[in-house]
């Protein structure tokens, strides 16, 4: 059923395919790409190709919602695919970041937050995981996405703690929110 969902889920026009973060809300038309929107559904997705090739889940299963079985090569594509066309357009070379979110209309956010990276990171750490032995190149990909990632945060990483401030590239000086920019792991 969650399958089914996600074929009717909206996809962002000028990406690879990727779910808009949030369908039919006005506060999320000029971002509607979030780094942390990866979470969301890829390892779901993953662990379904995983099922189909294991038969854990037959054809039947299917029949009710979509007709048909899913092909498990499509699903690894189709995840390899956002998942590097976000590793590729999110990624801002002057900061060593990946920014928040991304537009159609408006590009990138420019917003650089510690929570949408580490769920990208998680999805990217899962994905790469999951996929099976015949898609290494897709792999590698990935691979490469991820220490990227990790290398960018290592440059923002507090020296006194070891931690992150919340929004990235800003210090405990950043104002304007409640609580200001809080340092966590």
């Amino acid at each position: 059923y969650i399958y089914f969902l996600l074929q009717s889920h909206e996809r962002v026009e000028g990406t690879d395919g990727i779910f808009k973060h949030k369908m039919n809300d006005v506060n999320w038309k000029t971002y509607q790409v979030a780094l942390d929107g990866l979470y969301m559904a890829q390892p779901f997705l993953m662990e379904l190709a995983r099922a189909v090739d294991d038969v854990t889940l037959s054809t039947s299963a299917f029949q009710y919602y979509t007709g048909a079985k899913p092909s498990s090569d499509e699903i690894y594509r189709e995840v390899i695919g956002q998942m590097t066309w976000i590793g590729d357009n999110l990624y801002v070379p002057e900061t060593h970041l990946y920014s928040h979110g991304w537009g159609p209309d408006a590009g990138l956010s420019g917003q650089y937050w510690l929570r949408a990276v580490g769920w990208y990171a998680a999805a990217l750490a899962d994905v790469i995981g999951m996929l099976p032995d015949e898609y290494e190149e897709g792999r590698s990909e990935l691979v490469e996405i991820e220490e990227r990632l990790f290398d960018g945060m290592m440059e923002y990483q507090d020296d006194a703690t070891g931690m992150w401030y919340n929004v990235v590239n800003y210090g405990p000086e950043l104002r304007g929110s409640v609580s200001g920019n809080e340092l966590e792991t």
